[in-house]
Formats: C-alpha cells, sequence, structure tokens
C-alpha cells in the first residue's frame, strides 16, 4: 500500500518554515492513518537559535511574490531560497492568528460533503454540514484533547496536539500549517516540490505540488494572497475547494454546542 506524504498534526511552529524552512529535527515518530492511508508522522521540538539568530515571534507584513513564476525544488535549501513559498506560509500563520471561518466543498471516503471550519490561533471548530458531527477545541491546556459533539452530547476524544483527535480526513483543513510541513517532510525524503505563484486566475495563488515517489502518494494546494488554502488534494478521493470564508473569529465561536459528558 502506497503511504501518503505525512499530512497530520505535527507539534514543530511553522515560523520556523516562514523564516527559514528549518527542518523538522529527531522527533519521535508515530503511525496514524491520514487521508485513509498510514503514514509516519514526524512530531518535533520547536526550532532553537542557531547561527542565524532565534526563530521571530510575530510575522511582518511581506509583499506577495513579484511575478508569476514556477520551480522545481528537491531539497530543503531549494524550499528555503523559494519566496513564493516562504511568502504563502507566513500569510498561512497571520491568517491562522486573526482567526477565520470557512466553507469547503468536495469529496472524500466515497462522498460528497461541504466542511466548514472555524480557526483561531489554537482553536478550531470543524463541522461536516448534514451529518451532525461537531469537533471543537478551545485552546485550554487543562483538558487536553478536542471534543467531539453528536446526538445531544459532547465527549473528548483525546489527541496530541488536539488537532489529532479530529477525523484524519479533516486535520488538513483544521490545520493548513501541515501542509507546508508535508512539503518540507517530502523534500528531506527524497520528493520533488513544484512551487508556482499563479496569476491567471481571478485571485493570485501560490500552489505547492509533490508528485508522487517511491511509496508515498502525492498531494496539491494552493493559497491565496490572504493566506486562505484554496484547494486540496490527495490521492482519488479526497479534493476539497474553499467556496467562502470570513475573517474573525469569537469566544462564543469555540463553545461547545452540546453539554461535555
Amino acid at each position: 500500500m502506497r503511504r501518503a506524504v505525512a499530512l497530520a498534526a505535527l507539534s514543530l511552529p511553522v515560523m520556523a518554515l516562514a523564516a527559514a524552512c528549518g527542518g523538522t529535527g529527531s522527533g519521535v515518530i508515530h503511525e496514524r492513518s491520514v487521508v485513509g492511508i498510514d503514514s509516519p508522522v514526524p512530531t518535533a521540538e520547536p526550532a532553537s537559535e542557531g547561527a542565524a539568530g532565534p526563530a521571530p515571534t510575530t510575522t511582518t507584513t511581506l509583499p506577495p511574490p513579484r511575478a508569476p513564476s514556477e520551480e522545481v525544488v528537491s531539497d530543503e535549501a531549494g524550499l528555503r531560497a523559494s519566496e513564493p513559498f516562504t511568502i504563502a506560509v507566513a500569510h498561512q500563520q497571520q491568517v491562522r492568528d486573526g482567526g477565520y471561518r470557512a466553507r469547503f466543498v468536495g469529496h472524500f471516503a466515497g462522498g460528497d460533503r461541504t466542511v466548514v471550519v472555524q480557526v483561531s490561533g489554537d482553536r478550531f471548530r470543524v463541522e461536516i454540514e448534514g451529518e451532525g458531527e461537531v469537533w471543537v477545541y478551545d485552546g485550554g491546556t487543562a483538558a487536553p484533547g478536542a471534543l467531539r459533539c453528536a446526538a445531544g452530547s459532547c465527549a473528548r476524544e483525546e489527541g496530541d496536539p488536539p488537532v489529532a483527535a479530529v477525523h484524519e480526513a479533516l486535520q488538513p483543513l483544521v490545520e493548513p500549517l501541515l501542509m507546508p510541513e508535508a512539503v518540507l517532510r517530502a523534500v528531506n525524503e527524497g520528493g520533488a516540490v513544484t512551487i508556482s505563484h499563479r496569476t491567471d486566475g481571478p485571485e493570485p495563488l501560490t500552489c505547492a505540488v509533490v508528485e508522487q515517489f517511491a511509496h508515498y502518494v502525492g498531494f496539491s494546494y494552493c493559497v491565496n494572497e490572504e493566506g486562505l488554502v484554496t484547494s486540496f488534494e490527495q490521492g482519488g478521493d479526497y479534493a476539497m475547494t474553499l467556496s467562502e470564508w470570513t475573517a474573525g473569529a469569537t469566544d462564543a465561536d469555540f463553545v461547545p454546542p452540546f453539554p461535555i459528558r
């Protein structure tokens, strides 16, 4: 069975990618199913100070890439040098910190689905419309894991980090920074990634395409200038497209919809 490139919850801060596309470090390897396919998932320690100084704690306003471009990178140094990629990752961090609500339409697990996510920093809420299930995490540390809510009550599903408690097919939507982490993992394991900045559609997009290599299944995704993931595809039965979104989030967005049992 082919494996998906590591698309699952990672603890490494993406600031390291936004600043210098730092490596994954020496993390513990866990096995978890991602988009229905087993994949090795690294968890790494936060980036430490190096020759270039400490990783930044804030992200400054960055301009969009200067012009349409396409490049193939096959190692970490090439990824570090990719201006469209590093800018897109920084914008992903900014929109996550600022909070947003997004609706995605597409299909996975054999059916068409609409998924609504709300994200603000470490907090998230995700719902598959019409299926009666909601996952919510308020960012607190006293009760780790996310709440799975259905049939009038909520129960805690363990996961570390909490996004790991969410159905594996939804994890890239709840935590879109997993995708640049997976790109980094791919090039470190011998894959090639095509990074493109496109201006030929309704809005500029920066896209990353990881081709299938060795025993790994490829994937692709695009990010708009605001930092929102606009599309994500992997394999023959996973494709999600952003249909609408609004900026901002409130505390009420992350209150469990039912009592916790």
